[in-house]
């Protein structure tokens, strides 16, 4: 769908599109700035750390083969999962841009869940049946 459903706010319940506008020089310029990159030195320190830890875990713990299965399963499963529920989970709005009721575990946390739950079934009655 390309529209979301707003859960807070003034235009909570209404749907609306994401912006799709590129970005502008001057943004593009600041976000390279050195004023940029120094205010966010810790966190691209952090990322990079997060990052080459993941692919040590992956290469000497998980393996390489395992993961590279699970993650062929999980795109899998979540292609199925977005087949069978279309547009009855996630955003809260058909593709026409109608609000629809939709099940969340909290605001805008979990949307959609019994759908999504109901395709795993699915899912898994297909890979064994």
């Amino acid at each position: 769908s390309d529209y979301y459903q707003v859960r807070v706010g003034r235009k909570k319940g209404q749907c609306v599109q994401p912006r799709k506008e590129p970005m502008s020089p001057g943004v593009r310029d600041y976000f390279q700035s050195d004023t940029w990159l120094a205010m966010n030195y810790a966190d691209e320190l952090l990322y990079r750390a997060a990052q080459a830890s993941l692919d040590q875990t992956i290469q000497q713990v998980i393996g390489k083969d395992s993961f590279a299965a699970a993650l062929t399963e999980y795109q899998r499963l979540k292609a199925h999962v977005q087949t069978f529920c279309g547009p009855r989970h996630g955003t809260g709005c058909t593709a026409e841009g109608t609000p629809i009721a939709e099940l969340c575990y909290d605001r805008d946390f979990g949307c959609g869940y019994p759908c999504i739950d109901e395709a795993v079934r699915d899912y898994k009655r297909q890979s064994t049946g």
